[in-house]
């Protein structure tokens, strides 16, 4: 008996969706306000929900996401009579038997849609011709990101929602409450997300007075800098603060003094350029650029200090006992009154020579 009844139940479904879509033209826009001289434009409602962020690429400047959009508006033409409330709404997927907006993502550089097992999209008619359209979706979106105080940075990164038509025909809104909803746990490995704002961005036409509608829902990512202190800052800071305490080593133990100087030198150098496989290349001069160029500097300054004082050192040394052992004969010829004798073989070796 409950299949006979789901059974009639469906074919009166289909019996009444057959005879909303009678002489129903998709290729039309619905008619706001008949009565008046000018019709009003169409409210189209959005909200989205950002279920995952994949992917920040800072050298393509490009965010990742996947989200579920809604939009809703009215279309008098679909209107039904719901059997005092047995009949809440009617539901299909093809969303080509009726009229949708054109809703593109103007600042998208790739996107798709889901439909492995079915289309991941879902219209919903209520009796009063309101129309809901839901679907999922993967979009690559272009997002010009600063680097010039890497790596304590923010970025805004804008999903731009727009449309062709005016905004005499159309009209873009967000919904009143709960616009945009994120899922909790929308941070990636080197960027956290601080706040999610709607805004609307109208677009004037430069080539007349039209405007076009569209909206914006812009994310605020704050760079996640523990990391780049954990394995570039602090082990590089490190090595240059073994460059300084050479310093302070002792000039008589002038071989350790320049290995020590040249090592810690060569493994600073190392450590920088494995790192900047990790640092975004830009045209421009970031805050880690500034950083690095003046830490090789230091590191390499403590280095030639090194080697030029212990030359210095060496030489003295050097000179001192070769001064020395001039005096120590010289002595030893007095203490035993061979004084002349010396003076006249020193005379006799500068007169040969």
């Amino acid at each position: 008996m409950s299949s006979y009844s789901s059974n009639n139940l469906l074919l009166f479904l289909t019996k009444l969706v057959e005879a909303i879509l009678y002489n129903y033209n998709a290729e039309e826009m619905p008619v706001v306000n008949e009565t008046a001289d000018v019709y009003d434009p169409i409210i189209v409602t959005h909200d989205i929900f950002v279920r995952t962020c994949c992917h920040i690429d800072d050298e393509r400047e490009e965010l990742e996401l996947i989200l579920t959009y809604n939009m809703q508006w009215n279309d008098s033409r679909l209107q039904f009579y719901d059997y005092n409330g047995k009949i809440p709404y009617l539901q299909f997927i093809n969303s080509s038997k009726i009229w949708t907006p054109h809703t593109y993502f103007s600042n998208e550089v790739d996107g798709k849609f889901y439909d492995i097992l079915k289309p991941n999209s879902l219209i919903r008619i209520y009796p009063n011709g309101e129309v809901k359209l839901s679907g999922k979706v993967s979009l690559t979106l272009s997002c010009p990101i600063d680097f010039r105080y890497f790596p304590k940075h923010t970025f805004e990164c804008a999903l731009k929602i727009a449309n062709g038509n005016t905004i005499n025909e159309l009209f873009f809104k967000w919904k009143k409450e709960n616009e945009i909803q994120v899922t909790k746990s929308l941070t990636q490995r080197r960027y956290s997300l601080r706040k999610v704002d709607a805004d609307i961005c109208h677009v004037h036409s430069m080539s007349s007075t039209e405007s076009y509608t569209c909206l914006r829902a812009i994310f605020t990512f704050d760079s996640i800098d523990s990391i780049y202190w954990r394995h570039i800052y602090k082990p590089c800071a490190m090595l240059l603060l073994i460059s300084f305490v050479t310093l302070w080593i002792y000039s008589e133990h002038w071989k350790s003094r320049i290995f020590i100087s040249l090592i810690s030198f060569a493994l600073f150098v190392i450590k920088i350029s494995f790192t900047e496989n990790e640092i975004p290349k830009r045209s421009y001069s970031t805050s880690h650029d500034y950083w690095s160029f003046w830490a090789t500097f230091l590191s390499f300054f403590t280095a030639v200090e090194s080697i030029i004082v212990c030359s210095i050192k060496y030489r003295i040394m050097t000179t001192g006992e070769h001064v020395g052992k001039h005096v120590n004969v010289e002595w030893t010829a007095m203490k035993h009154g061979r004084m002349p004798e010396l003076k006249s073989e020193m005379y006799a070796r500068q007169y040969q020579s």
